[in-house]
């Protein structure tokens, strides 16, 4: 971009301008700044699913625990999401929702009484036993141990 300004400034500042040659040069920088503006627009829609896709998550991880539900909020398949959401953030849609539920569940069965049945009902985990293998795997320890252990821990 310089060098055609550059270029343009040195041909103005002629005493027998060539306004054809300047009126060209012009076009080449308009054609240059629309093909930098049409990439970078593309790069920005992506980012923007990307981070579509984080809000949705935040406001619906307890009642959407499917990746296409989220795919067809964005109105993109499931694979195009996947392949946005790992670029972003370098995770799968799968890995942030595990993760955003682990840490619901994590601050409900430490700053709450609920019990760890009404906390697996609270984010709408129709079997208490599917939540404890859920936790489990994603912690590797059982919620009313997490609780436990962190309990004795800090004493509370």
């Amino acid at each position: 971009y310089l060098h055609i300004l550059n270029a343009m400034y040195q041909d103005y500042t002629q005493e027998n301008k060539d306004m054809l040659l300047l009126h060209h040069y012009l076009k080449i920088l308009i054609l240059k700044c629309q093909t930098f503006f049409k990439a970078n627009e593309t790069k920005n829609q992506k980012n923007n699913k990307a981070l579509a896709f984080r809000f949705l998550l935040e406001e619906h991880f307890k009642t959407k625990k499917r990746v296409n539900e989220y795919a067809d909020m964005l109105f993109i398949s499931p694979d195009y999401l996947n392949t946005l959401v790992k670029e972003h953030f370098g995770k799968t849609p799968s890995q942030m929702m595990h993760a955003r539920t682990i840490l619901e569940a994590k601050r409900l069965l430490l700053h709450s009484k609920k019990s760890c049945k009404e906390v697996a009902y609270a984010l709408e985990f129709n079997d208490y036993s599917y939540f404890v293998k859920f936790f489990k795997k994603e912690t590797g320890i059982s919620p009313t141990k997490f609780r436990n252990s962190i309990a004795e821990k800090y004493r509370f």
